[in-house]
């Protein structure tokens, strides 16, 4: 048994995103490049069923866990732009970060973040109910 980097499972998670094909993401995990793909598939039902579920509570509207409906959400953005004026119009950087934050109150109770591990069985045969995926 070998251990579980958070790059070994973002890696997995992006280039299942990108490519939908659980032959490259085995292929990958053979060289230890990634973590299994039925732990990457089980970890985006969860993201689904999370997500879900805080649609059905809030309206059909997702909210994340650690924000408060009703209060104010404040944000601060930036953009960059390196070498705007270059011949060709290539070899430019153009980039916007976003933060978006709340003000927390003493009374405040943080979320339990948990894993739920009933949602870890399903294969990408099951997801393709919900999705075109292409094997």
């Amino acid at each position: 048994m070998t251990a579980e980097t958070p790059q070994q499972f973002a890696v997995g998670l992006a280039i299942h995103q990108a490519v939908r094909s659980k032959g490259l993401l085995g292929v990958l995990h053979s060289f230890g490049i990634l973590v299994d793909s039925n732990r990457i598939l089980g970890v985006e039902a969860q993201i689904e069923s999370s997500v879900l579920k805080g649609m059905a509570q809030n309206d059909s509207v997702y909210l994340p866990p650690d924000k408060v409906m009703g209060r104010d959400v404040f944000s601060a953005i930036d953009n960059v732009d390196f070498s705007e004026e270059t011949p060709d119009g290539k070899c430019t950087f153009h980039e916007t970060a976003v933060a978006r934050y709340q003000r927390i109150d003493p009374e405040d109770k943080m979320p339990d973040l948990n894993v739920d591990t009933a949602d870890q069985s399903r294969s990408i045969r099951e997801l393709k109910t919900y999705r075109e995926v292409k094997i």
